[in-house]
């Protein structure tokens, strides 16, 4: 009786390297329910491999039209698929497959008969019916007679592609509304005033700005003002259609590209969307009504204009701010007169002369000193500075942020300043240090930037080329960047926390969710905002906020700075609520960062 005979050779190893052993048994396959009793009891010859491996395994025939066979299959490999082994024996691999990943499957048995070892990604499917990624890697062994088998190794990647899936959608999207953030609006809008230019036709483009939210956030807090944002864009979302390009562009802006729109269509759907957020922005506050509106402003791409993204971006905020400037809660067309036109070729200059720092980097840096609350006349000894941050423009000039973060914001350039930033106060510390002079520096940091995990391992890379004393770096960041994704944020400054980095919150109390903040994120300093501090020794209410927070940052061993200290009876003020540092003109004007030589005081 001829009997057929087949050689099982497989790895001992896992995919990250290679085989360092290879396992053999030959088993007599005449009958195929024979061959797998045999092969279980083979497995026993060699307790480390197939049946107790992590990884999933399968032993398969491999035919010459390229299809399998399921000859054996590890507990971990039916698991992986929520089936028992017996299951899947006798069966064709591309059944437990989703159709889409087939063709990769079949390119892997190809590599497999010729020689190769490949790896892909693909789609298992689980007895539930849902996806499990996992990272397949094949090799051939060959049976007695020379006869192919495919041996396939399987590891459970799910967990890894879902937390992939997860950040490509965190930087698209904003955190607060799940609506397209400024970074893909862009690239968007970009993408579509190319299809108008190629193929003809128009689309229109419309901002929106919320009238009145300010109110919101300073009567009712941040919370509040955050749960406003949330029912205007899902008011928002519900009115447009699947084809237009909706976005979140700023604290309280909204953006929409309305795809072969005509400048007649872009009004009436303006229109119709302020009157939506009209309905939406209704709230009820102590038996009266808090009503927050939108002016909306209309621009229009294509026809006879040539008219690129940046352009219709300008065109689209003049007119907003046009219907804000005629009452609010109204929609302006752009209307190419001489006067607009100006307006335009100014901010597109600006916006070029902004780019063009970015890229070379023209950014100059002062530092203001945050010093002790000493007795008069005592000095007011410097324990730190904080960087502020100048553009040096070859025409204009010094510039204030003033003039240039707004823009920075809206074009998404913010991450590059920021690293800058970042950059270059590592490597005064590091300097600093180097030569035995104690220097402490904070540094501002903007919301989009906090949000950004990234962030966290740009710093990691920049300390180990620069090591600078723990704590002497303090980050920056307002409360409107920690409170717009809390989890995103408590992440990143976890991370800073743990690289060294102390975290300060600016702005403190500026809204009334101030507190609740201090209960997700961990700080080492609050600066005190300065409308508190402005009228502080003539203000009871001012008086009163500022002993609460320092009542509340002595719970937390938190330490404590007031913003705009600027006089001698502001500072006996803050002296007899327990506030001993100060920031202000008053105090210290900023100077240049190469005159930063003097020791500083420790905190």
């Amino acid at each position: 009786m001829v009997r057929d005979q087949v050689s099982v050779m497989f790895p001992v190893s896992g995919l990250d390297g290679g085989p360092d052993a290879i396992g053999q048994v030959s088993l007599d396959v005449t009958a195929r329910d024979r061959a797998l009793r045999e092969l279980a009891a083979a497995h026993e010859l060699f307790a480390v491999g197939f049946e107790t491996a992590p990884a999933g395994m399968l032993i398969s025939r491999l035919r010459d039209d390229g299809t399998t066979d399921v000859l054996q299959c590890n507990a971990a490999f039916a698991s992986m698929v929520g089936r028992r082994p017996e299951g899947i024996l006798g069966g064709s691999e591309a059944a437990l497959l989703f159709p889409e990943d087939q063709a990769t499957h079949a390119w892997i048995i190809a590599e497999v008969a010729a020689g190769r070892r490949p790896a892909r990604e693909l789609r298992l499917r689980h007895a539930d019916g849902r996806a499990v990624w996992a990272l397949v890697a094949g090799v051939r062994v060959l049976d007695a007679d020379g006869r192919p088998l495919l041996l396939l190794q399987a590891v459970d990647i799910s967990v890894r592609r879902h937390m992939e899936v997860r950040l490509r959608h965190l930087a698209d999207h904003d955190p607060l509304t799940d609506l397209f953030g400024r970074r893909r609006f862009h690239a968007e809008l970009r993408r579509e005033v190319q299809r108008v230019v190629r193929d003809g036709g128009t689309s229109c483009l419309l901002l929106l700005d919320l009238d009145g939210f300010k109110a919101v956030n300073d009567l009712l807090g941040h919370s509040a003002g955050d749960e406003l944002l949330v029912r205007v864009a899902a008011a928002l979302r519900q009115a447009v259609r699947a084809t237009d390009v909706l976005a979140r562009i700023g604290g309280d802006e909204f953006a929409l590209v309305l795809p072969g729109a005509s400048v007649a269509r872009g009004r009436s759907i303006a229109r119709e969307l302020a009157s939506v957020i009209r309905r939406a922005g209704v709230l009820e506050i102590d038996g009266g009504r808090l009503e927050v509106t939108a002016s909306v402003g209309v621009t229009v791409a294509g026809g006879d204009r040539r008219i690129d993204a940046d352009e219709l971006l300008v065109e689209a905020d003049l007119a907003m701010y046009q219907a804000k400037d005629a009452g609010k809660d109204g929609v302006v067309v752009y209307a190419p007169d001489h006067v607009h036109r100006a307006r335009i070729s100014h901010r597109t200059d600006r916006l070029a002369r902004l780019r063009r720092a970015v890229r070379e980097q023209r950014f100059e840096l002062l530092a203001q000193p945050i010093a002790l609350l000493g007795e008069d006349p005592a000095p007011h000894e410097p324990t730190g500075h904080e960087l502020l941050l100048r553009l040096r423009d070859p025409e204009l000039g010094l510039m204030a942020p003033s003039e240039f973060l707004g823009l920075a914001e809206r074009h998404g350039l913010m991450a590059d300043i920021d690293r800058w930033v970042l950059r270059s106060a590592i490597s005064l510390l590091s300097e600093s240090s180097r030569a035995g002079r104690c220097l402490a520096l904070s540094v501002n940091l903007s919301a989009r930037t906090v949000q950004d995990p990234r962030i966290v391992d740009d710093v990691a890379t920049m300390l180990r080329a620069h090591p600078i004393p723990p704590g002497s770096l303090t980050v920056e960041i307002t409360e409107t960047a920690a409170i717009t994704d809390p989890e995103g944020a408590a992440a990143v400054t976890r991370r800073l926390r743990e690289l060294g980095c102390r975290l300060a919150l600016d702005d403190f109390g500026a809204g009334f969710a101030s507190f609740s903040t201090l209960k997700h994120l961990e700080f080492d300093v609050l600066k005190i905002d300065g409308d508190f501090i402005d009228h502080l020794p003539t203000s009871p209410v001012d008086q009163a906020v500022v002993r609460g927070v320092v009542d509340v940052a002595r719970c937390m061993g938190i330490d404590v700075v007031a913003e705009r200290v600027g006089d001698d009876r502001t500072i006996a003020v803050l002296r007899a609520a327990g506030v001993r540092l100060g920031q202000g003109f008053f105090l210290g004007a900023p100077v240049p960062v190469a005159e930063l030589h003097r020791p500083q005081r420790a905190l």
